[in-house]
């Protein structure tokens, strides 16, 4: 297996502020980078009563939800359709919707992500679809 690359490795060990800040922050950073969202119908009874580690137990079935590739009139852009936006203009849109989060360390996370992710590389061509497909000009 190939080593991480040196940036992502940086936040997961280096003894910093600002890796201390990704690893507090680290699902958010997920959450806010992800392509997909979670599908789930979460069995909340397993947690009545206490007693222990909460407990995450899925009724029946787990799925990611893709969604559309273009926002529907209204919506904010989320998940995979920021892939197909400039990497500029995807920054700030995470940025506003995550204010609690590091830009430096989000700007770095989508780099990384858009440089090293398969799918990233698939996404970004997606506009050259709409434009050469009449179903969707």
């Amino acid at each position: 297996m190939a080593p991480p690359p040196a940036d992502l490795s940086y936040l997961f060990t280096a003894a910093t502020p600002q890796a201390n800040w990704f690893h507090e922050h680290i699902r958010q950073y997920n959450a806010a980078l992800a392509f997909t969202s979670l599908g789930v119908e979460v069995d909340g009874s397993v947690n009545e009563g206490g007693g222990g580690p909460p407990t995450f137990r899925i009724h029946r079935e787990l799925c990611h939800r893709l969604g559309s590739l273009l926002p529907c009139n209204g919506d904010r852009t989320t998940h995979t359709q920021l892939y197909i936006y400039d990497p500029h203009e995807a920054l700030g849109y995470r940025v506003r919707w995550n204010t609690t989060l590091d830009l430096i360390i989000m700007e770095c996370l989508q780099g990384l992500i858009l440089t090293h992710h398969h799918w990233a590389h698939i996404f970004k061509y997606a506009p050259e679809v709409f434009v050469t497909n009449s179903r969707f000009s």
